[in-house]
């Protein structure tokens, strides 16, 4: 290792960034465009756009290594990574909030405890700092919420689990999760998002938080390597990837975190357009822009999670969720609904029908099926809830 040196560069106005580039070969259109544009986006946040396309040695001078790359084609590279970073914040957003409601609702029925994360006995490690996180996390909320809680009680000192878990970061609730003790509550919870083994969603939350923590910055996330590679499994609850094809995927690249993320919101949102948008934006004219910098493999649109889905993957929450109103077991659920593909739907206007009119009969509900179905739902009715049974 070499030593240290002392920094002597001295700072460049703008006219001296732009001559700076010119000089290592970039190409100007119009040079007080580029000046504008560089008081605005810096040369350094610019650099980074860049450097893929330049001689990056020791002792290079960082010359571009393309005679034909001009400024507008970093702007437009940069433009890009900008629409994309705001796409995956989007969703992320959707993942978050699911993941707050899952494990509060779920540990605070379970237990029968408001305050059930301050209980140390429900953690297998990490109890003291992820209780200082949670703390710092609190006293920084400007929640009128956190207010209400504090100016109206002195005991817990910390307010319930659905106010203090809403205000955390993503990470610490990612940590939180991960320090949990390993029971049916957290198998529970993962199943919850289509996965089978716990350790695969602590993973999953662990680089999600980590994407999310890159968008909210303004960081780059083209040609990123992220310091958290993902781990993909090829044992899923629903169609994912093969395992021929997940020993293919650059694992700390994007395009492995968006397959995760497009995995969960087919489950948790299955009318999003997360997918769509993100086929439409990679196929937006920026000239430098090379789908491998991302992890993308070149036959990746064939990949089950990527493959256009017409109607079942819509309704894979319902196996889920509807499973439990309708009283079916979800393995027999999703074979019924396999076998009957627009049925989720009228499942869905079913369920949503007897809950909004509790006259409804139930001989005019089995009247209303379909009868190419072939299928007999017979209904008890109680307090604007339908019990289903199903039998073909």
């Amino acid at each position: 290792m070499t030593d240290k040196i002392d920094y002597t560069k001295k700072p460049l106005n703008l006219a001296e960034q732009v001559a700076r580039l010119k000089q290592r070969g970039l190409v100007f259109d119009d040079e007080s465009e580029a000046t504008a544009y560089l008081f605005n986006v810096s040369y350094y946040r610019l650099r980074a756009y860049t450097y893929p396309f330049q001689e990056n040695g020791e002792d290079s001078n960082h010359n571009f290594t393309r005679k034909d790359i001009h400024f507008k084609d970093i702007i437009d590279l940069y433009c890009f990574d900008r629409r994309l970073r705001s796409l995956v914040f989007n969703a992320i957003e959707k993942i978050e909030v699911a993941v707050r409601t899952k494990i509060v609702q779920v540990y605070a029925e379970s237990t029968g405890n408001s305050h059930w994360y301050d209980d140390e006995a429900l953690y297998r490690f990490g109890y003291a700092d992820l209780m200082e996180h949670i703390n710092a996390d609190v006293k920084r909320s400007n929640e009128d919420f956190i207010k209400h809680y504090n100016s109206k009680y002195d005991n817990p000192l910390m307010p319930p689990s659905w106010m203090a878990l809403e205000v955390v970061s993503f990470a610490t609730l990612s940590r939180l999760f991960q320090a949990l003790k390993l029971d049916n509550h957290k198998e529970y919870i993962t199943e919850q998002f289509g996965l089978k083994k716990v350790a695969i969603l602590e993973n999953w939350l662990h680089a999600i938080s980590n994407l999310r923590n890159c968008c909210a910055h303004h960081s780059r996330v083209w040609n990123r390597r992220f310091m958290v590679s993902v781990t993909l499994p090829y044992n899923t609850l629903y169609p994912f990837m093969d395992r021929t094809t997940i020993g293919q995927i650059r694992t700390n690249k994007l395009f492995a975190i968006l397959s995760c993320i497009a995995y969960i919101l087919d489950i948790i949102s299955p009318g999003s357009d997360f997918k769509k948008n993100i086929k439409k934006l990679l196929k937006s004219d920026c000239r430098l822009l090379e789908l491998k910098d991302m992890g993308f493999p070149q036959y990746w649109q064939s990949i089950p999670i990527w493959r256009e889905k017409k109607q079942t993957l819509r309704f894979l929450r319902y196996k889920i969720v509807y499973s439990r109103e309708l009283g079916l077991n979800p393995d027999k659920l999703g074979k019924i609904f396999a076998i009957f593909p627009i049925l989720p739907t009228f499942v869905h206007e079913l369920l949503e029908t007897m809950q909004s009119s509790v006259t409804r009969s139930r001989t005019s509900i089995a009247k209303s099926l379909p009868a190419s179905y072939k299928l007999y739902i017979f209904t008890l009715y109680s307090e604007n809830y339908i019990k289903t049974y199903c039998s073909i």
